[in-house]
Order: C-alpha cells, then structure tokens, then sequence
C-alpha cells in the first residue's frame, strides 16, 4: 500500500532523528501484552511526523466526474441505516469504486473508513471523507467554517452542512455543531486489534514506553496504523528489514556519527523522491506533492523547495511549460547535492 508506506517511513525517519536505532525498537522490553487498538488517522491530522502531515488523502487524480450520478450515489446511501450499508472487509465500500470509476484503487480504504458498528456518526465521517477526496482532488468548490464542510459540483454538494450531513440528514440525526473541524481531526472507523503481534505493534509500544522521547505520540501511530491495519505481509517485512538495516547508535553518539545518519537519510529520501518523479501513473500535482513531503525539511526548506521545484499550494494538475522547466531543473539541482 504506496500510502502506508510513505507514512511509515516518516515515522522511522523522525524516530532516527530522535538519536533511536532499530536496534532499540526491535530488541527492547515490551511490558505491555494487551493488543493494541488501531484506528485510521483522521481526515485531517493536526501534528507531523518526519517532517510531514501523515494524510491518506494524497491528491487522488479525478480527473471527469458525473456530479448527478455522484449525487445520486451519496443520496442513495446515505438514506440506508448503517446495518444496510455495502462494506467489503477486502473492497472496502463497494459504492466508492462506483463513484470514481475504480480509480482510488486500494487507497480507497485509508480515504473511506470502515464504521464502527452503531456509530451514531458513521453518516457525517463519510461526508466528511467524501468531501475532502473531493476538495484533494480540486474539484468544485469548497467552503469550510466551524460548522460547514463541503464541496460544491454544479447543483449538488457532498459533505456536511450546518453540523449535519448534506444527504440522509434524517437518518443521520448527531448533529455536529460548532465541532466539524474536531471530528476532521479525530482517528476514523473502526477499532481493529489484532491477535498477531508484528514489527508495527513493537515500534507503536516502543513509541509509548518512551512517549517522552516522542513530540507527538498520537501523530506518529496515527501514521503507522494503515500499514498496520491493510499492509501486506511483504510490506511489512520490508519495515522490519529497514529496522535491521540501521546501524546500531547508541546516546551519546559523535558529531560525526550524528553527521552520517543525516548524510544516509537525505540520500535515502532523495532516491526516493526521484523514483516517485519518475512515477508517470501521477499527474504533476501529485508528484511534486509527494516530493514535498520528502524533501521539507529534511533536504530544503519550504521556502527553497518553491524556488527551486515549484508552489504546492497553488500547483494544478498538469504543470505548463515554465512550471515543468523549473521543476526539471531543480531536481538536476538537487541531484547534484545529494546524489
């Protein structure tokens, strides 16, 4: 899963420059037996970790929608009671796929979350999700406030509306209120445990055995738990593979010891941030933002990266001659620094 890939090796990144090394997390004491309860991270995370905001929602690429067939779609469902609604444990919403024409793939499931059972709030977390796909992907309008938070296409709009869900208000009574930005920034869905203990379940106890190492302890297993929750056994091996591979450091290390680890962990991000400007499934929007969050601030600053690379914020889908030249230009740059 490309997503819960990325904001696991962000958290692995902040734990490294912490002064942790994988020999730390892999062969400490675990006290705590008890499985842990793991939830997607929210809509919109309020903390960073290794530099970035750890969101699923990464500029999914829609390019045509059929607002009427999406309205029809989202009324539709959210006129169902919970019990009635379409959830694959291996799909996930059977509806979404119809929404966007199967091109959200696997990452489906980290943007739409499975409900917890009898959630009052199952209806306006889907909205919220649904609206912010939209918002990600630049489509229609948008317009949030304390109590508002939807996107506009033509005659409809997806999201919550005055505290309350713009379709289905009459089954989705909870009303939200003045706390739609607190629920953005709340985990999602359904609680998981898990009988099996892996590499993910050590580093998120090591995480809290040690939260007065860590800035932002709900932050950084937020950022670990879709790979927990969807990750393959392959890519989960691979985490634990990553741990090994770092040399052991112990506190107190030398300057230049400090320097090396810097130096290998710039050069890691940057090869991975020139795979992901190779990667042509993405539209430009997209990789300059994945290469942001590679980048700032462990290779520039945000002010440098928009020099040099291009502006995030303001970047469309497909970059124009200039915006494409400049960003040629500075990954030779920055290829000449870290290669």
């Amino acid at each position: 899963m490309y997503t819960g890939g990325i904001l696991v090796r962000a958290a692995l990144r902040e734990l490294y420059a912490l002064g942790v090394t994988g020999h730390d997390v892999l062969f400490s004491a675990v006290t705590n037996t008890e499985p842990l309860a793991w939830q997607l991270p929210p809509i919109l995370p309020m903390g960073t970790v290794g530099g970035i905001v750890p969101t699923v929602y990464r500029n999914p690429r829609l390019y045509q929608l059929d607002a009427a067939k999406l309205w029809k779609l989202y009324s539709e469902h959210m006129a169902e009671p919970l019990d009635e609604w379409n959830y694959s444990p291996t799909k996930g919403f059977i509806l979404v796929h119809q929404m966007f024409n199967g091109v959200l793939g696997a990452e489906a499931k980290l943007m739409f979350s499975e409900p917890q059972q009898d959630d009052p709030l199952a209806g306006a977390v889907f909205s919220l999700e649904l609206a912010t796909v939209l918002r990600r992907a630049a489509m229609g309008s948008f317009r949030g406030s304390e109590t508002d938070y939807y996107v506009t296409l033509g005659p409809y709009s997806f999201g919550i509306k005055d505290g309350l869900p713009i379709a289905g208000s009459n089954v989705w009574t909870a009303n939200l209120g003045k706390y739609v930005r607190a629920q953005l920034a709340m985990p999602r869905g359904k609680v998981y445990t898990f009988k099996q203990f892996n590499v993910l379940d050590r580093i998120a106890f090591w995480a809290m055995e040690n939260s007065h190492v860590i800035p932002d302890l709900e932050t950084f297993i937020g950022a670990l738990a879709p790979l927990r929750i969807y990750g393959k056994p392959e890519e989960v091996l691979r985490v634990e593979q990553d741990l090994y591979a770092v040399p052991e450091v112990k506190p107190g290390f030398t300057s230049e010891q400090k320097r090396n680890q810097l130096a290998r962990q710039q050069r890691e991000a940057w090869q991975e941030a020139k795979s992901i400007y190779s990667n042509w499934s993405m539209n430009d929007k997209q990789r300059l933002e994945h290469i942001y969050d590679l980048m700032v601030p462990l290779l520039c600053t945000s002010t440098e990266f928009r020099k040099k690379l291009g502006n995030v914020t303001r970047q469309k889908i497909i970059m124009n001659a200039a915006e494409l030249e400049r960003f040629q230009n500075g990954m030779n740059y920055f290829e000449g620094i870290y290669k």
